[in-house]
């Protein structure tokens, strides 16, 4: 398992804000270099949170990400159950 601030590249997240190209240019290469880390790594599942979004995405064969939502939103909480590593999403938490 691995927890990040950052969503690795190839996860399909959006961008929320309207931001200057130098800002997205290096929050893509800090994107690039934890989705390097990420296929070093071979984590089972990653779980993000900086895009503020509940994203679940496949990102390679064994290697689930999960970004999970802002507080206050449904979606921003979860258990996991390590065994199986399913998830069980909570209401809204604060």
């Amino acid at each position: 398992m691995l927890v990040t601030h950052a969503v690795p590249h190839g996860v399909p997240v959006r961008s929320q804000l309207v931001l200057d190209a130098w800002i997205e240019r290096e929050a893509s290469i800090s994107r690039h270099l934890l989705r390097r880390a990420v296929d070093r790594v071979h984590p089972r599942i990653v779980f993000s949170g900086h895009r503020h979004q509940r994203v679940t995405h496949v990102l390679r064969e064994h290697v689930r990400c999960e970004v999970l939502d802002m507080n206050g939103k449904v979606g921003n909480a979860v258990i996991l159950d390590l065994p199986s590593l399913d998830l069980t999403e909570l209401g809204r938490v604060s």
